[in-house]
Parts: structure tokens; sequence; C-alpha cells
């Protein structure tokens, strides 16, 4: 069985990749001593000891420092000029109120071919079970009206339908939903969403997802031009478990609008694949190619083109240690066909990343 760490950081070298946690708590996915580190929050570590004091679910004297307080409508800033190759948000997304400024805020963090590893909780296993799935229109509702705290409507909704569900029960279909127990009463929740208008910051899961509601909703926010990333890997939810996974590439902005989204959706799962519950993760499957032109146009430069982009490589190194064979492995163009591809003045992505795309098998196969 694979470890949810190695999902999570399947895109990542700890060796030599920089990184950040948001909201790590006391259980980070990467302790500060396996990897360069850093970690924040929207709040001081004093302030999250405070907060969590009386949660017997949070070990305070367990929490990480804390080196960056974040600001929920200001990421980057937050952050100064440093930039990260990978932010994790272990189940941080279904508690951000306007997800796709998360996202956007979250991207702006990355080098370039960044990485950001979500892990996401699966609504059917745990306890909102009963809650309705999160759509297209609730998320751009939230990003458009720049939602920078849990709505009256997302915190009602949470302790409204919040109840105890036994995982195997709703693994195996053995639950009674007349039976089961509700966390809160409908007085109590009113008086929670009460709490959301107040000047006190109210801890809920604004969004809620199945893997294929939250790809229904990805698609949509691709086709309107919403996000800067594509969907780099996905690991559903596994048999008796609660969460799934999905890892993102920062693409470049530089891209025109129509390329971009047609990269991003491409890089959408199958159906049946977001539909499965297999211990084996999903990636994209085009490693690209290595082309030049017959005729010695454009300098005699060698490109590697991919998802229709056509990047400048630079050295015989790079072509090498991205698996292919040099010089054997380049194709010969014509100047019009290599002009059909995009061009990206930037680096192209890093040879481990080629490789793994090239070998053709999903992660988690033998």
């Amino acid at each position: 069985m694979i470890r949810r760490d190695e999902k999570l950081l399947g895109c990542v070298d700890l060796a030599r990749h920089e990184g950040i946690e948001i909201r790590p708590l006391d259980r980070p996915v990467v302790r500060p001593n396996a990897g360069r580190m850093f970690y924040g929050d929207f709040d001081t570590l004093e302030g999250l000891k405070v907060r969590y004091s009386s949660d017997p679910n949070i070990q305070t004297e367990n929490m990480v420092r804390i080196d960056y307080v974040l600001d929920p409508v200001g990421l980057p800033e937050s952050v100064a000029t440093r930039r990260f190759h990978f932010v994790i948000a272990n189940h941080v997304l279904e508690h951000v109120p306007d997800m796709i400024g998360f996202l956007n805020g979250v991207t702006q963090m990355l080098w370039p071919n960044g990485v950001i590893c979500l892990a996401i909780a699966d609504k059917r296993y745990m306890s909102d079970y009963f809650r309705n799935t999160t759509a297209l229109a609730d998320v751009v509702d939230a990003h458009l009206g720049k939602l920078s705290r849990p709505s009256i409507r997302q915190a009602f909704d949470q302790f409204a339908n919040a109840a105890e569900i036994p995982v195997l029960g709703a693994w195996n279909g053995t639950l009674h939903k007349e039976h089961l127990r509700r966390a809160y009463t409908l007085p109590e929740a009113m008086k929670m969403a009460r709490l959301a208008e107040s000047d006190r910051y109210l801890t809920c899961r604004c969004n809620v997802f199945t893997p294929e509601s939250f790809f229904e909703v990805l698609r949509g926010c691709f086709e309107l031009g919403l996000l800067r990333v594509e969907v780099a890997r996905f690991w559903a939810t596994c048999p008796t478990e609660q969460e799934f996974f999905v890892i993102f590439r920062r693409l470049s902005d530089k891209l025109d609008k129509s390329v971009r989204i047609r990269i991003q959706l491409d890089s959408l799962p199958p159906t049946d694949i977001i539909a499965q519950s297999l211990d084996a993760g999903w990636e994209p499957r085009d490693a690209g190619f290595l082309a030049a032109s017959r005729s010695g146009g454009f300098d005699q430069k060698v490109f590697y083109i991919q998802s229709g982009l056509r990047y400048w490589v630079v050295s015989e190194e790079w072509g090498r240690a991205a698996g292919f064979c040099w010089p054997e492995d380049i194709r010969r163009l014509s100047d019009e066909e290599i002009t059909n591809y995009a061009y990206v003045p930037e680096q192209p992505p890093p040879p481990a990343v080629v490789r793994l795309s090239s070998a053709g098998k999903a992660a988690g196969d033998g």
C-alpha cells in the first residue's frame, strides 16, 4: 500500500526542492529536519496554541514553528519575494472560503513548474456525508464576492448537516441513514452560523467534494480561465480511507489563454479513472519529444515539445538527463510544423519530470 506522504510528495525531491506547508499544526507532512521546509498559517504559533488549547485532537505542544503568517487575500505578499518548488496544503482547500483565490495565490508562490500538493476530504466517508457537494456556481460566487471568511450559508450547512459516520459502514453500504446521529441540533447550527457574521473567525469546511464533483468544478474553472495550473497527478480515495490527492503544476503566465485552457483540459483524468477506488495513481502521459528544423532554421536550435508547447533545449545534457538519445531522438520537422507549437520563453520541465512521464506506467504500479 502506498503511504499518503508518498502520494503527496511524488513530484517532489526533498533533497533539492524548497517547499512550504500551509497549516501544518501538530502533524506536518514533512518534518522540519526532513527537507528544506518552511511553514505558514493564518495565525501566529501563539495564537494557534490558544485557539486549539481545548481541542482534544490537537497536541499543541507538538505544533511546528510558523515561519510565515499568511494573509488569505494576499498569499504571495505574505512570503515577500521568496518562491518555492512545492506547496503542501493538507486538508486546507476544504476550509478556505474562496477556493479559486486560494489556488491562484498559492500558484504565485511557486517557481515555474512548481507543484501544489493537495489532500482533500471525500465527503462520502466522513461527517459531511449529508451535505451537498460544492458546485461551480458556489466557487465562482465566493471568488467574485472576494469571500475572505466563511459565509453564513457555508457555516450553517456544515453544522446543520454534520453527522457521525462510521467509515467502514459508508464503504460497505451498511449505513442506515435514519439511525445516524447528527453532531449538532438545528438551533446549535443556527448559533454557529451567527458567529460567521461576527468578528470571530469561524473554522468550518466551506467546500465539500467527492473526486467526481471536484473535477467537475475544476473543469469549469479551467474553461472559464480562472486558474493557472494543470493536473500533474491524481490518487483516488482508497477503500476504507476518507481522502483523495491531487497534484497541480504551475503553468507559464506567458501562455496564450486558449493554449493554456487546452493544456488544462487535456490534463484532467478520464471519468473512469476518477470513479475508481484503487491504490494506484494517475498522471497525464504526454512525454513530449525533441525537434529541430530540417532546413537549419531557428538558428539550428533543438526544442522540447510537449502538450502543444515548445521549449528551447539549451544543452545536450538536459536531453540526455530527460531520457532521450542524443541526437538520434531529435525529429526533423519543417519550420512551419515547428511554429505550430507555441513557444515558451522559459526552461523546459525538469528532466526527472520528463523521464517519469515517458516511463509509461502509473505511479503505484509494480
